[in-house]
């Protein structure tokens, strides 16, 4: 199976039910503000369920926190594929 990354906004409200569904087959990031309600989302999978705790109705704050997941998704494939950084942007072509 391929596994692919979904990033579900809003996840810890009315979509938990979904972010779990999803995390079965698939790893999530989930945006959320409420650190209770992610752990609860998280704790049913916490293997493939990656929460992002930030308030997405702020640009700025949003913006930085999916650059760094972004960042932590790509050495997570390229780790996952024996990549190093010499071999330079042959790793990158996911």
């Amino acid at each position: 199976m391929n596994r692919k990354h979904i990033l579900l906004v809003g996840g810890t409200g009315m979509l938990a039910g979904l972010a779990s569904y999803l995390a079965i087959e698939h790893n999530v990031t989930v945006i959320g503000r409420n650190k209770e309600k992610m752990a609860s989302v998280v704790q049913r999978n916490p293997e493939t369920c990656h929460p992002l705790i930030v308030d997405y109705c702020d640009e700025e704050l949003l913006s930085n926190a999916l650059q760094r997941a972004v960042q932590k998704t790509v050495h997570l494939i390229e780790s996952s594929r024996g990549c190093t950084e010499a071999q330079g942007k042959r790793c990158n072509s996911f």
